[in-house]
């Protein structure tokens, strides 16, 4: 007979995505999460079969963040690329770990974070107001769409 879990599911998750939005995906091992729930990583184990699942369910948990933290404006007047545009800047400003985790991860190749938000940052910085940050990221992200069709219709860059 199986050993029974000492944490749940939930439980497990919720510490492991702690540990990634406060030190980043590379920080999250089975040790430093056996650590944060106080024990040994073997309880983890007794949950999920492998380090692979456990991350699997924390993207899951990141995703789930980045809509809660930024929902769509259903109502809004900013055509649908913009707004996803802005919600992934909002989520990338509020948590720049689980942004990378969702949105980098996968293209090690890319820029840094840094690299990729210091412009949009800095603008945003200097409205005080949601409605004034949201304004400035819409007209960046208007600029930046129309420079890559400008690419893709002289054929620099493909579709």
């Amino acid at each position: 007979m199986p050993p029974k879990p000492k944490f749940t599911r939930e439980e497990i998750v919720d510490a492991a995505l702690s540990i990634v939005s406060e030190r980043g995906v590379d920080a999250l091992t089975a040790r430093e999460l056996g650590e944060r729930l106080g024990s040994s990583a073997r309880p983890v184990f007794t949950v999920f079969k492998n380090m692979e699942e456990v991350q699997a369910e924390v993207r899951a948990a990141a995703m789930r963040r980045f809509e809660v933290i930024t929902p769509a404006d259903e109502d809004g007047d900013m055509p649908l690329f913009k707004q996803v545009g802005v919600r992934m800047v909002r989520f990338g400003l509020q948590e720049p770990k689980l942004y990378q985790l969702l949105f980098m991860q996968e293209n090690r190749g890319a820029d840094s974070f840094d690299g990729v938000f210091s412009a949009l940052g800095t603008a945003a910085d200097l409205c005080i107001d949601v409605l004034c940050r949201d304004y400035a990221l819409s007209q960046m992200l208007t600029t930046e769409f129309q420079a890559m069709l400008t690419l893709v219709k002289s054929g620099a860059l493909k579709a």
